[in-house]
């Protein structure tokens, strides 16, 4: 194996590990998400009476009267709070000639998968509807690594699909190394999650995260978690 094909080899098993990682994440922060959210719930409703009324009287009034209140009103916690991926963090493309060069590799090798995957030509070709919904699945997933720049998942469908995939470069793998770095981004962003902080921390930590909570969202301590 030359020293290049070692690279690639070492670099692909790296992307395999950091997107199976993402995966993972993306599920536990979803039930973390959704348990944190119980667990707020539950704190308001030990809240005396008149700062319950407050935080519902808030929920009722129009989002553009929100934004006009004064900073110790309390507000209304947005989906922003429990975000997977807010949109501003996605990375934009370079420019210039590589990447260029890239979008060209890119759309040569979603068109052959394409081929292979587009509900269109697969019902054409008379397979099966288990068949056409596999693969459906796979385009759409083809589809959106090409529209995010993703080389690693694309050369991962086309290697499934048995679809010959270019030799290995310096590019290709500067390439992958890019696809790897956005995908620890997203988990970075995940594992800064206020639900994501207080679903794996310890009891100390959990308290801390639901009283972060309270007070970026509503405005004050709860008086259940004023001693920490």
């Amino acid at each position: 194996m030359s020293k290049i094909q070692y690279k690639y080899r070492r670099t692909i098993k790296k992307a395999e590990f950091v997107h199976a990682d993402l995966e993972y994440h993306k599920e536990v922060v979803e039930e973390a998400k959704s348990d944190f959210k119980d667990a707020i719930a539950k704190l308001v409703g030990r809240l005396p009476p008149d700062d319950r009324e407050k935080i519902k009287e808030n929920d009722k009034q129009p989002k553009t009267q929100k934004q006009s209140e004064k900073p110790q009103k309390i507000a209304a916690p947005s989906n922003e709070c429990f975000e997977l991926i807010p949109s501003a963090a996605r990375d934009s493309y370079e420019d210039g000639p590589a990447q260029l060069i890239k979008s060209k590799e890119l759309k040569t090798l979603f068109h052959r998968i394409a081929e292979e995957t587009h509900p269109d030509k697969v019902r054409a070709n008379g397979f099966s509807e288990k068949e056409i919904s596999k693969r459906t699945r796979i385009f759409k997933s083809a589809n959106e690594a090409f529209k995010e720049g993703n080389w690693y998942v694309l050369h991962s469908i086309a290697g499934d699909l048995g679809i010959s995939i270019p030799p290995p470069t310096e590019q290709l793998i500067k390439w992958i190394e890019d696809d790897i770095s956005k995908v620890e981004k997203k988990i970075a962003i995940i594992k800064n999650l206020t639900a994501w902080h207080w679903y794996v921390g310890n009891d100390r930590a959990r308290r801390l995260a639901l009283n972060h909570f309270f007070v970026k969202v509503y405005g004050f301590n709860h008086p259940e978690l004023q001693r920490l």
